[in-house]
């Protein structure tokens, strides 16, 4: 990626997601999902159904993978986007940073395109120090193997340095994995058919002819699962 950030790690810029907005936002994705889940009760078809069931796949695809995991993960799982591996930001200057956000806030410097492009030292320590952050913060939640982890960029703290996530951001992810397990639960039973649109799996199969081989999590989507 190749051009100027719209911000440096230290300083926020008006893009970012502010925790009022981001209710905000959720609480529109619960009104929408509760208008999905009451159009299928329906029997209805709409044209905006395909996009909202893409939109959903996946968070119940993550679900998925977890219920038919076989081995028990103990250990925090970070899942994070391309930040420095496949994705790193070049200003003018040919400075590397871990994505564009980063640009301009020398402490997060990589590396430079004109003098040997990444440097190993410095890429290993960015690495090192989120996932540092993430097993003192994650060890104990139950989100933690799908969770994806807080977007870096919200975790600098100074210096190179990583904060681990703070608490109201990972309430916002629990919620968001809640409203998934709680959902999957009523698609898996209830709709089949949007089941296995959206996940790509018969739910005959998952749940046996004899019934589910564990309780729902909900029969509702505005309630939650999980502690």
């Amino acid at each position: 990626m190749v051009g100027e950030s719209n911000g440096t790690a230290m300083g926020k810029s008006e893009w970012d997601v502010v925790s009022d907005a981001a209710q905000d936002s959720r609480d529109k994705f619960n009104d929408a999902v509760r208008d999905y889940v009451a159009r299928l009760e329906a029997g209805a078809d709409w044209p905006e159904r395909a996009r909202m069931e893409r939109y959903l796949a996946d968070g119940l695809r993550k679900v998925h993978g977890e219920v038919q995991r076989t081995a028990v993960a103990t250990r925090p799982q970070a899942q994070l986007c391309g930040v420095c591996r496949n994705m790193k930001a070049v200003p003018q200057t040919g400075d590397l940073y871990p994505c564009h956000r980063y640009v301009g806030d020398p402490d997060y410097k990589i590396g430079n395109i004109n003098d040997g492009g990444p440097d190993p030292e410095a890429v290993l320590q960015y690495y090192g120090a989120l996932h540092e952050a993430f097993e003192q913060k994650c060890r104990g939640c139950w989100a933690r193997v799908i969770c994806g982890g807080q977007c870096p960029w919200y975790l600098p703290g100074g210096e190179g340095k990583i904060r681990v996530p703070d608490e109201a951001g990972c309430r916002e992810l629990r919620a968001g994995y809640q409203g998934s397990m709680a959902l999957y639960s009523i698609l898996l039973e209830r709709h089949p058919e949007a089941f296995a649109r959206i996940v790509n799996a018969d739910a005959d199969a998952i749940l046996g002819k004899d019934g589910p081989t564990r309780p729902p999590c909900s029969t509702r989507p505005d309630e939650t699962c999980g502690s």
